[in-house]
């Protein structure tokens, strides 16, 4: 008797460990997969959107995030356009590789615009593309296809109603672009590079 109570006691201790093996591996798994998932989607900016400010502040901590209100007024817009409500942005770890500049709606509960542009930025976007990049490298994104640039002290490539890739134009010294006939093949444009990325909401262009 003492016998089969003691081989049903191995039994069941060899059954716990092997179930608590079999979990701990899994639980190990998991992690990692998450980790991998993680680091591939961390820094996409089309991620932002689906944060409340309480959102971003626990994931990312309140320390790493100045907060702004700017009141509706005639010259409070870029340059001193007037802004027709009042607005709330987030600076999302200022004056790092990891700065982004988030604008609120006018309750600041849900983002409405997200921008990247300081020089060696890691985040980007759903395709990929980040700050630094060449024009060939986005051309090669639309299988070479030529895209439209609109000119106006820097050049603008939509591609669509919600995203603008920006590059500089300093260097280039040209005085009489055609603004209607200018893409991305010209070779003139060839040492083009993002330095600047806008997103919007969709539903808020």
């Amino acid at each position: 008797m003492k016998k089969k109570n003691c081989i049903f006691f191995k039994t069941l201790v060899l059954s716990i460990l092997t179930v608590f093996i079999f979990a701990h591996c899994e639980e190990s798994k998991n992690i990692k997969k998450n980790k991998e998932e993680q680091s591939g989607t961390e820094f996409n900016l089309e991620n932002l959107f689906f944060y409340s400010l309480e959102e971003l502040q626990e994931k990312y901590g309140e320390s790493n995030m100045q907060n702004e209100f700017i009141e509706a007024c005639e010259t409070c817009g870029p340059e001193g356009s007037p802004t027709y409500e009042n607005s709330y942005t987030t600076t999302l770890f200022p004056n790092s590789s990891k700065e982004v500049y988030i604008t609120w709606n006018s309750h600041q509960t849900k983002v409405e615009e997200v921008s990247v542009s300081l020089k060696g930025n890691e985040w980007k976007t759903k395709e990929g593309f980040r700050l630094g990049d060449s024009i060939a490298k986005i051309n090669r994104y639309f299988k070479n296809e030529p895209i439209k640039l609109t000119y106006v002290n820097w050049f603008y490539y939509e591609i669509n109603d919600y995203c603008t890739l920006m590059f500089s134009s300093d260097d280039l010294n040209f005085d009489n672009l055609d603004t209607e006939n200018i893409t991305s093949v010209d070779s003139r444009l060839k040492n083009l590079v993002l330095v600047a990325i806008s997103l919007r909401l969709p539903g808020n262009e």
